[in-house]
């Protein structure tokens, strides 16, 4: 009968918390705000660079309604609402959504990350990202590399050509903050990176300036 082999190893401790939660989509992110202001420290882990799960890096831009009966009753209260006000308070969704006729309340993702975010950190929940460690790994032990959108500023060799001049911060009439892109790579691409970059800023029923803007953003692609 062969013997069980027993493996010892010493694992660093880098935080030590009453409440871990992994992962900070929808859920998580309601179980880490709901536990610290319950009085215990909290520690949400993420294995992107922002909250929301499928709601945020998913895109999903929309949260089912169900807040109120077919009659219009409220039956949901609590975080949910506070979550939902505060999206209506920054712009990220309309207000008046308690309505039974209104299955979906759309919103932008990217209000929802900010606003997630806000109430982490009133909450005095301790984050834990993506750390660049494993950024490294990621490239060197599986071949993917990710660098989250509006963090291409961040690089030193960016940062000194936009200082030198070399490096434009914008293209055309729309395109804006271009040196804010994010990078995706895969070793199986042929070297090909992918770069998910900039804002185009406009009144999207703008027909005319809406055609601009693709144009513009063909160009600068082509570029």
């Amino acid at each position: 009968m062969n013997k069980a082999l027993t493996v010892t190893q010493e694992i660093p401790i880098l935080l030590e918390c009453d409440v871990l939660v992994v992962g900070a989509g929808i859920s998580g992110f309601a179980a880490a705000v709901s536990a610290s202001r319950a009085g215990a420290d909290v520690v949400l882990a993420e294995k992107n660079h922002f909250p929301g799960g499928v709601a945020t890096s998913g895109l999903m831009c929309s949260i089912s309604n169900y807040f109120v009966t077919r009659d219009g009753t409220q039956i949901t209260t609590g975080l949910p609402i506070e979550f939902i006000d505060r999206l209506v308070s920054e712009g990220g969704t309309m207000a008046d959504y308690l309505r039974p006729t209104q299955p979906q309340i759309p919103n932008n993702p990217e209000v929802v990350k900010r606003v997630m975010i806000e109430m982490l950190r009133e909450s005095k929940v301790k984050t834990l990202p993506t750390s660049l460690e494993n950024t490294i790994r990621n490239w060197r032990d599986y071949g993917v590399f990710h660098l989250p959108h509006g963090g291409g500023d961040a690089i030193g060799v960016v940062k000194q050509a936009l200082e030198n001049g070399d490096y434009p911060d914008h293209f055309g009439t729309h395109a804006t903050n271009i040196a804010c892109f994010g990078l995706f790579a895969a070793r199986c691409n042929n070297g090909t990176v992918l770069i998910n970059s900039n804002w185009f800023h406009g009144d999207c029923y703008d027909v005319i300036a809406e055609s601009e803007r693709e144009e513009e953003g063909r160009l600068l692609e082509m570029g």
